[in-house]
């Protein structure tokens, strides 16, 4: 659509009722506004059509935070990309969708609730159409959807900045549903809400500084599994469980180290232990006669001669 260059009176114009950024954070925004008041006036024009039924006015597609920063210094005139007509409802949302993908990407719950509308309004879930609509990955698009399907408080948590979107993806994969996988019999007591309201508040209480901790929950949740039989059987790792669950001082590291950090560490060691023949063997095959089969024989030897040490002092007769 043709489009044309304008300066155009801040107050002539009104948000872009679409935009899925609800709040802006007031220390970006006096960051913004001194660049603003440095450089004589905004520089990048926002992007505006013209109001249908108002003349010589205008609504925003593009540039709210430029918008609100030119009301606030009280500037006479902002520069304007103005297009002949209104983007069609259905496109709207991908519009602003690409141009945030060109110029600053929105923050995660802007980007999640976008990413609804265009859902809403194209019709589909299908993750490969809403990659080619927005630009998102799939595994973007998996992570949002999950944030869209979280209580209204815990997005309110993500907007605000408090706690880190990945916080939840880590939670769900790692906790909520393999608990519901593995341990049915504590499912009903410990379902999605009320670990996300303890693991919250283990965050907020200091014992949750790392959300990467969260992955280390999912082996005890596994290997209780195992311990146990069948996954609505009792086993003595459902207690460490509890325990973290249960107590916002608990650490996840507390918990791992004192249920099955050694035997996770062993079966890491006894993997790479049965691996270790077919990694000779594949370098041997291609290794050149002379030295460098030479030093890599003397390597085997000597993985043989300590293996075989070992073996004899911890051996049980």
């Amino acid at each position: 659509m043709p489009t044309r260059l304008a300066d155009i009176p801040p107050e002539n114009i009104e948000r872009n009722p679409e935009n899925p950024r609800m709040h802006f954070r007031e220390a970006g925004l006096n960051r913004l506004a001194e660049s603003i008041d440095e450089s004589g006036g905004v520089l990048v024009p926002v992007y505006v059509y013209p109001d249908p039924d108002i003349p010589d006015r205008f609504r925003l597609i593009d540039g709210e935070r430029r918008w609100r920063m030119a009301m606030r210094l009280g500037l006479e005139t902002i520069p304007a990309i103005v297009r002949d007509g209104p983007p069609d409802l259905k496109q709207n949302i991908v519009e602003m969708f690409n141009i945030h993908k060109v110029r600053e990407d929105w923050e995660e719950m802007p980007t999640a609730r976008a990413l609804r509308e265009v859902m809403e309004r194209h019709e589909t879930d299908d993750p490969e159409e809403l990659r080619s609509l927005t630009g998102l990955s799939k595994e973007q698009i998996s992570r949002f959807k999950l944030v869209l399907e979280l209580p209204e408080r815990y997005q309110q948590l993500i907007e605000s900045g408090d706690v880190p979107m990945n916080f939840f993806v880590e939670l769900d994969r790692n906790v909520i549903r393999p608990l519901a996988r593995n341990r049915t019999h504590m499912s009903e007591r410990y379902d999605a809400e009320a670990l996300r309201s303890a693991f919250v508040e283990k965050r907020e209480h200091g014992a949750l500084d790392d959300l990467i901790d969260l992955r280390k929950v999912k082996p005890i949740i596994q290997r209780a599994q195992v311990d146990a039989g069948a996954p609505d059987a009792e086993s003595a790792l459902d207690a460490f469980l509890r325990k973290l669950f249960d107590d916002p001082a608990t650490t996840i590291d507390e918990v791992y180290d004192a249920s099955v950090a050694f035997s996770v560490e062993a079966d890491k060691l006894a993997e790479q232990a049965l691996r270790l023949p077919a990694q000779f063997a594949r370098l041997l095959e291609d290794a050149s006669e002379g030295p460098p089969r030479t030093a890599l024989l003397a390597a085997l030897r000597d993985t043989r001669d300590s293996l075989s040490s070992l073996l004899e002092e911890y051996s049980v007769e």
